[in-house]
């Protein structure tokens, strides 16, 4: 297909409507801790969050790569499964034949936004595609990311792989990437209960040490007390000296042994 042809192919009110859209969101949208993360985690992330206009983002990055595709005017117009997986095919033809790697993400990010839930084998291999490039990438960012951010991720990732065995507890009609969190959520809900309780476990027993320490180290203190009170039976106070106008004050008790006749 030449220049030519893909210009007069291109679907401009839609394409340029949902590329301003998606390029808008991104701006007034961005959130921080998504920064450096790949494409595809960053994609996952956004519909984990539930950002607005998530497919729009994608269909703005494309343009600014692939100007003028026709294919992703097509999908950016219906947004359907057909033609964002014609669209991904695209790019993936582009990354080889253009040699740009960076086009095989944006590939990937098409399927996952676009891929409804696998009842069967239909879009089999286009899943299983998502979920090792999700994975990789995930193996790769957990070294670094932070703690909250690793365990959002490791929900969306793993729960996407396992979405073909789950099935029957997602209900119909909801994408793929939809249903991932919420298969992520249920699969670690009873390790995150067990680890709740042991935290409170854990903690109950470290204020019980406390408190059994204080109370020792109370019983001390009256224990000292009485010694105390009889060695000053033997002593009497002659003098208290007081020091002021701007001096430190000074009050010592000169203490001398005393004995009663």
């Amino acid at each position: 297909m030449s220049a030519t042809d893909d210009i007069e192919g291109f679907d401009l009110p839609a394409a340029d409507d949902a590329v301003s859209t998606g390029a808008a969101a991104d701006s007034s949208d961005w959130d921080e801790r998504l920064k450096g993360l790949p494409r595809l985690l960053r994609y996952a992330m956004l519909v984990t969050d539930s950002a607005e206009h998530v497919e729009q983002r994608l269909v703005a990055e494309i343009e600014e790569l692939c100007p003028l595709l026709p294919d992703n005017a097509d999908w950016a117009a219906a947004l359907g499964v057909n033609a964002g997986l014609v669209l991904a095919a695209e790019l993936d033809h582009r990354a080889v034949t253009q040699n740009e790697p960076n086009l095989r993400s944006l590939a990937d990010c098409v399927r996952l936004l676009c891929l409804p839930t696998p009842r069967d084998r239909t879009y089999f291999e286009d899943h299983r595609r998502v979920g090792k490039a999700l994975v990789q990438a995930f193996q790769a960012t957990s070294r670094h990311a932070e703690d909250e951010l690793c365990c959002d991720l490791d929900h969306f990732v793993f729960g996407w792989a396992a979405l073909p065995a789950c099935t029957d507890l997602l209900p119909r009609g909801d994408s793929a990437a939809r249903n991932a969190g919420f298969v992520g959520n249920r699969m670690a809900e009873h390790r995150v209960a067990a680890a709740a309780i042991a935290a409170r476990r854990k903690a109950k027993k470290e204020e019980e040490r406390r408190k059994n320490e204080a109370e020792e180290k109370a019983a001390e203190r009256s224990d000292q007390a009485p010694d105390v009170a009889a060695k000053a039976d033997h002593h009497l106070v002659v003098a208290r000296l007081s020091m002021k106008r701007g001096q430190l004050a000074i009050d010592r008790a000169t203490q001398l042994p005393f004995r009663f006749a």
